[in-house]
């Protein structure tokens, strides 16, 4: 295995980066069991945007042969609707993990993970929560192996490609919370 390095990005070199992480989303979202569209203008806007929130970490796997993957989080607070099914808490939200198609199941995903989660904690943040599909039983598998624990489901309505055509469709989410801290969080569906 070649060395990997994994590094924030920031503010000031997000241009750098920018175009190949919208690219590598939009492609590993593509996929199944997501089949969702996004443009990467829209997706480089939406990370730019996050790097404006302090205590935003936007991680980036490369090797050799370049961007393997990323992750993207920031607090929880600037998530609305996900802020009301955990409560009031300091908590740190994670947007995004991905990994390209290439580079799965090879430990890429769970090194970027670890490392914002160290990153997260080291600001303060003792709990971290996100969102993925209630279908995708490989990212709920993996995080439930890092002590995540379902809090609640949320339906969310995305762009997705069906059969060639790009249509609104309805899915669900569940919200998973990590804490080091305890807990009074219920399980409630929105």
């Amino acid at each position: 295995m070649r060395p990997l390095n994994i590094f924030q990005v920031t503010r000031v070199n997000f241009d750098r980066y920018a175009a190949t992480l919208a690219a590598m989303h939009v492609q590993c979202f593509a996929e199944a069991p997501w089949n969702e569209v996004f443009h990467p203008e829209a997706v480089a806007q939406d990370f730019e945007e996050a790097l404006k929130v302090t205590d935003s970490i936007l991680l980036v796997a490369e090797d050799a042969e370049g961007v393997l993957g990323a992750t993207l989080l920031y607090p929880l607070q600037d998530n609305d609707a996900v802020t009301n099914l955990v409560g009031e808490t300091k908590a740190m939200y994670c947007q995004e993990l991905f990994v390209s198609k290439t580079h799965q199941c090879r430990g890429i995903g769970g090194r970027l993970f670890d490392t914002a989660t160290g990153i997260a904690m080291g600001l303060g943040y003792n709990r971290r929560v996100l969102r993925t599909s209630a279908n995708h039983e490989s990212a709920n598998r993996f995080y439930l192996s890092r002590g995540y624990r379902k809090v609640g489901s949320m339906e969310c309505v995305s762009a997705k490609l069906k059969d060639g055509i790009v249509a609104q469709e309805a899915d669900y989410r569940v919200v998973l919370l990590q804490d080091n801290s305890p807990a009074n969080v219920s399980d409630m569906r929105i």
